[in-house]
């Protein structure tokens, strides 16, 4: 009698450990980014810096917005086409946004609507929450994402959008 409440102990910590390694796969699995998500949101983000920061070097009046701005232009388009090459070289079928979507159309109409004094807030208000949301997608895909080439993409280029994030948050804390 001792052995069978044993055997039956036996077999509910079986089903125990069971239950535990499928519910932890299956929230790896739902907490994964897909490839196609992470490559359609981070063109849409770097499509729009680019959009937006050229916007800003034809219409902000001041040196050091217009300096983050070429910045902006240059190291995005960097980024942009190694995203390219990486989807190229890994001969992944993903095509990167080439437009923008709603939303960021959205922002780009508040920031051409803008008059000249009141340029620069928006713009530099908008590149900081941008920033913030393009951080966070690059942490968590670097983190959890499904393709090990996006992902060291992604965590080789998280360090540069930090930077940029700290760079207009030091203009901002002069607005």
């Amino acid at each position: 009698m001792h052995t069978g409440g044993f055997m039956e102990f036996r077999k509910l910590f079986i089903m125990a450990v069971f239950i535990s390694v499928t519910v932890a796969s299956a929230l790896a699995y739902a907490n994964t980014m897909s490839k196609e998500t992470f490559v359609q949101k981070a063109s849409l983000a770097n499509l729009f810096e680019i959009e937006s920061s050229q916007l800003a070097i034809n219409k902000s009046q001041n040196p050091e917005v217009k300096k983050f701005a070429q910045r902006m232009v240059t190291e995005h388009k960097k980024t942009g086409q190694e995203l390219k090459d990486l989807l190229t070289a890994s001969q992944l079928s993903i095509r990167p946004e080439t437009k923008l979507d709603d939303t960021h159309r959205r922002l780009m109409a508040k920031l051409e609507d803008a008059t000249r004094e009141d340029f620069d807030n928006e713009y530099i208000s908008i590149q900081t929450q941008a920033h913030k949301e393009a951080v966070a997608l690059f942490a968590e895909y670097s983190e959890h994402g499904e393709n090990g080439k996006l992902k060291e993409f992604a965590q080789s280029t998280r360090p540069t959008l930090k930077d940029h994030l700290k760079h207009v948050e030091s203009l901002e804390a002069n607005y």
